[in-house]
């Protein structure tokens, strides 16, 4: 009897250990961008990412020359492309993003358009300059 009770149980609970999570990457089931990218916007800027990845949520850090400014977005696991962006730093007013980024090369290399926008002080007035360019990163192992 001590046997048929102790089979009932462990199959009540099979269900319910399987459906445990044990990774540390995103739940998603795609492309994990967690960990550290670096490369240019342009020509000559030097800009770095640092990412945190919670299923298709993204955040982290996002450095521009010597600026860091935190960043959110969001990755499509069917297509790779992260979509990004950050809120206009207070002391320059700058903001940057990206509509599609897009994940290459076996998950080491986004690349694609992203934009720069700047407006006068205080921020959020007056006239928006914007730049678009080509950003390209690789993942910094």
């Amino acid at each position: 009897m001590r046997t048929l009770t102790q089979l009932l149980l462990l199959a009540a609970l099979a269900p319910l250990l399987g459906a445990c999570d044990t990774g540390t990457g995103p739940d998603s089931g795609g492309p994990d961008l967690t960990g550290t990218w670096t490369g240019t916007f342009g020509a000559s800027t030097t800009v770095r990412m640092v990412l945190r990845q919670s299923g298709n949520d993204v955040s982290g850090d996002f450095t521009a020359g010597s600026t860091t400014q935190s960043l959110t977005g969001t990755l499509d696991p069917a297509t790779g492309v992260f979509s990004w962006g950050t809120a206009a730093d207070p002391n320059t007013c700058v903001s940057w993003g990206s509509s599609g980024l897009q994940l290459a090369e076996q998950a080491s290399a986004l690349s694609g358009v992203a934009r720069r926008a700047q407006t006068s002080q205080p921020c959020g007035s007056g006239r928006v300059s914007v730049s678009q360019g080509t950003m390209s990163l690789s993942r910094a192992f």
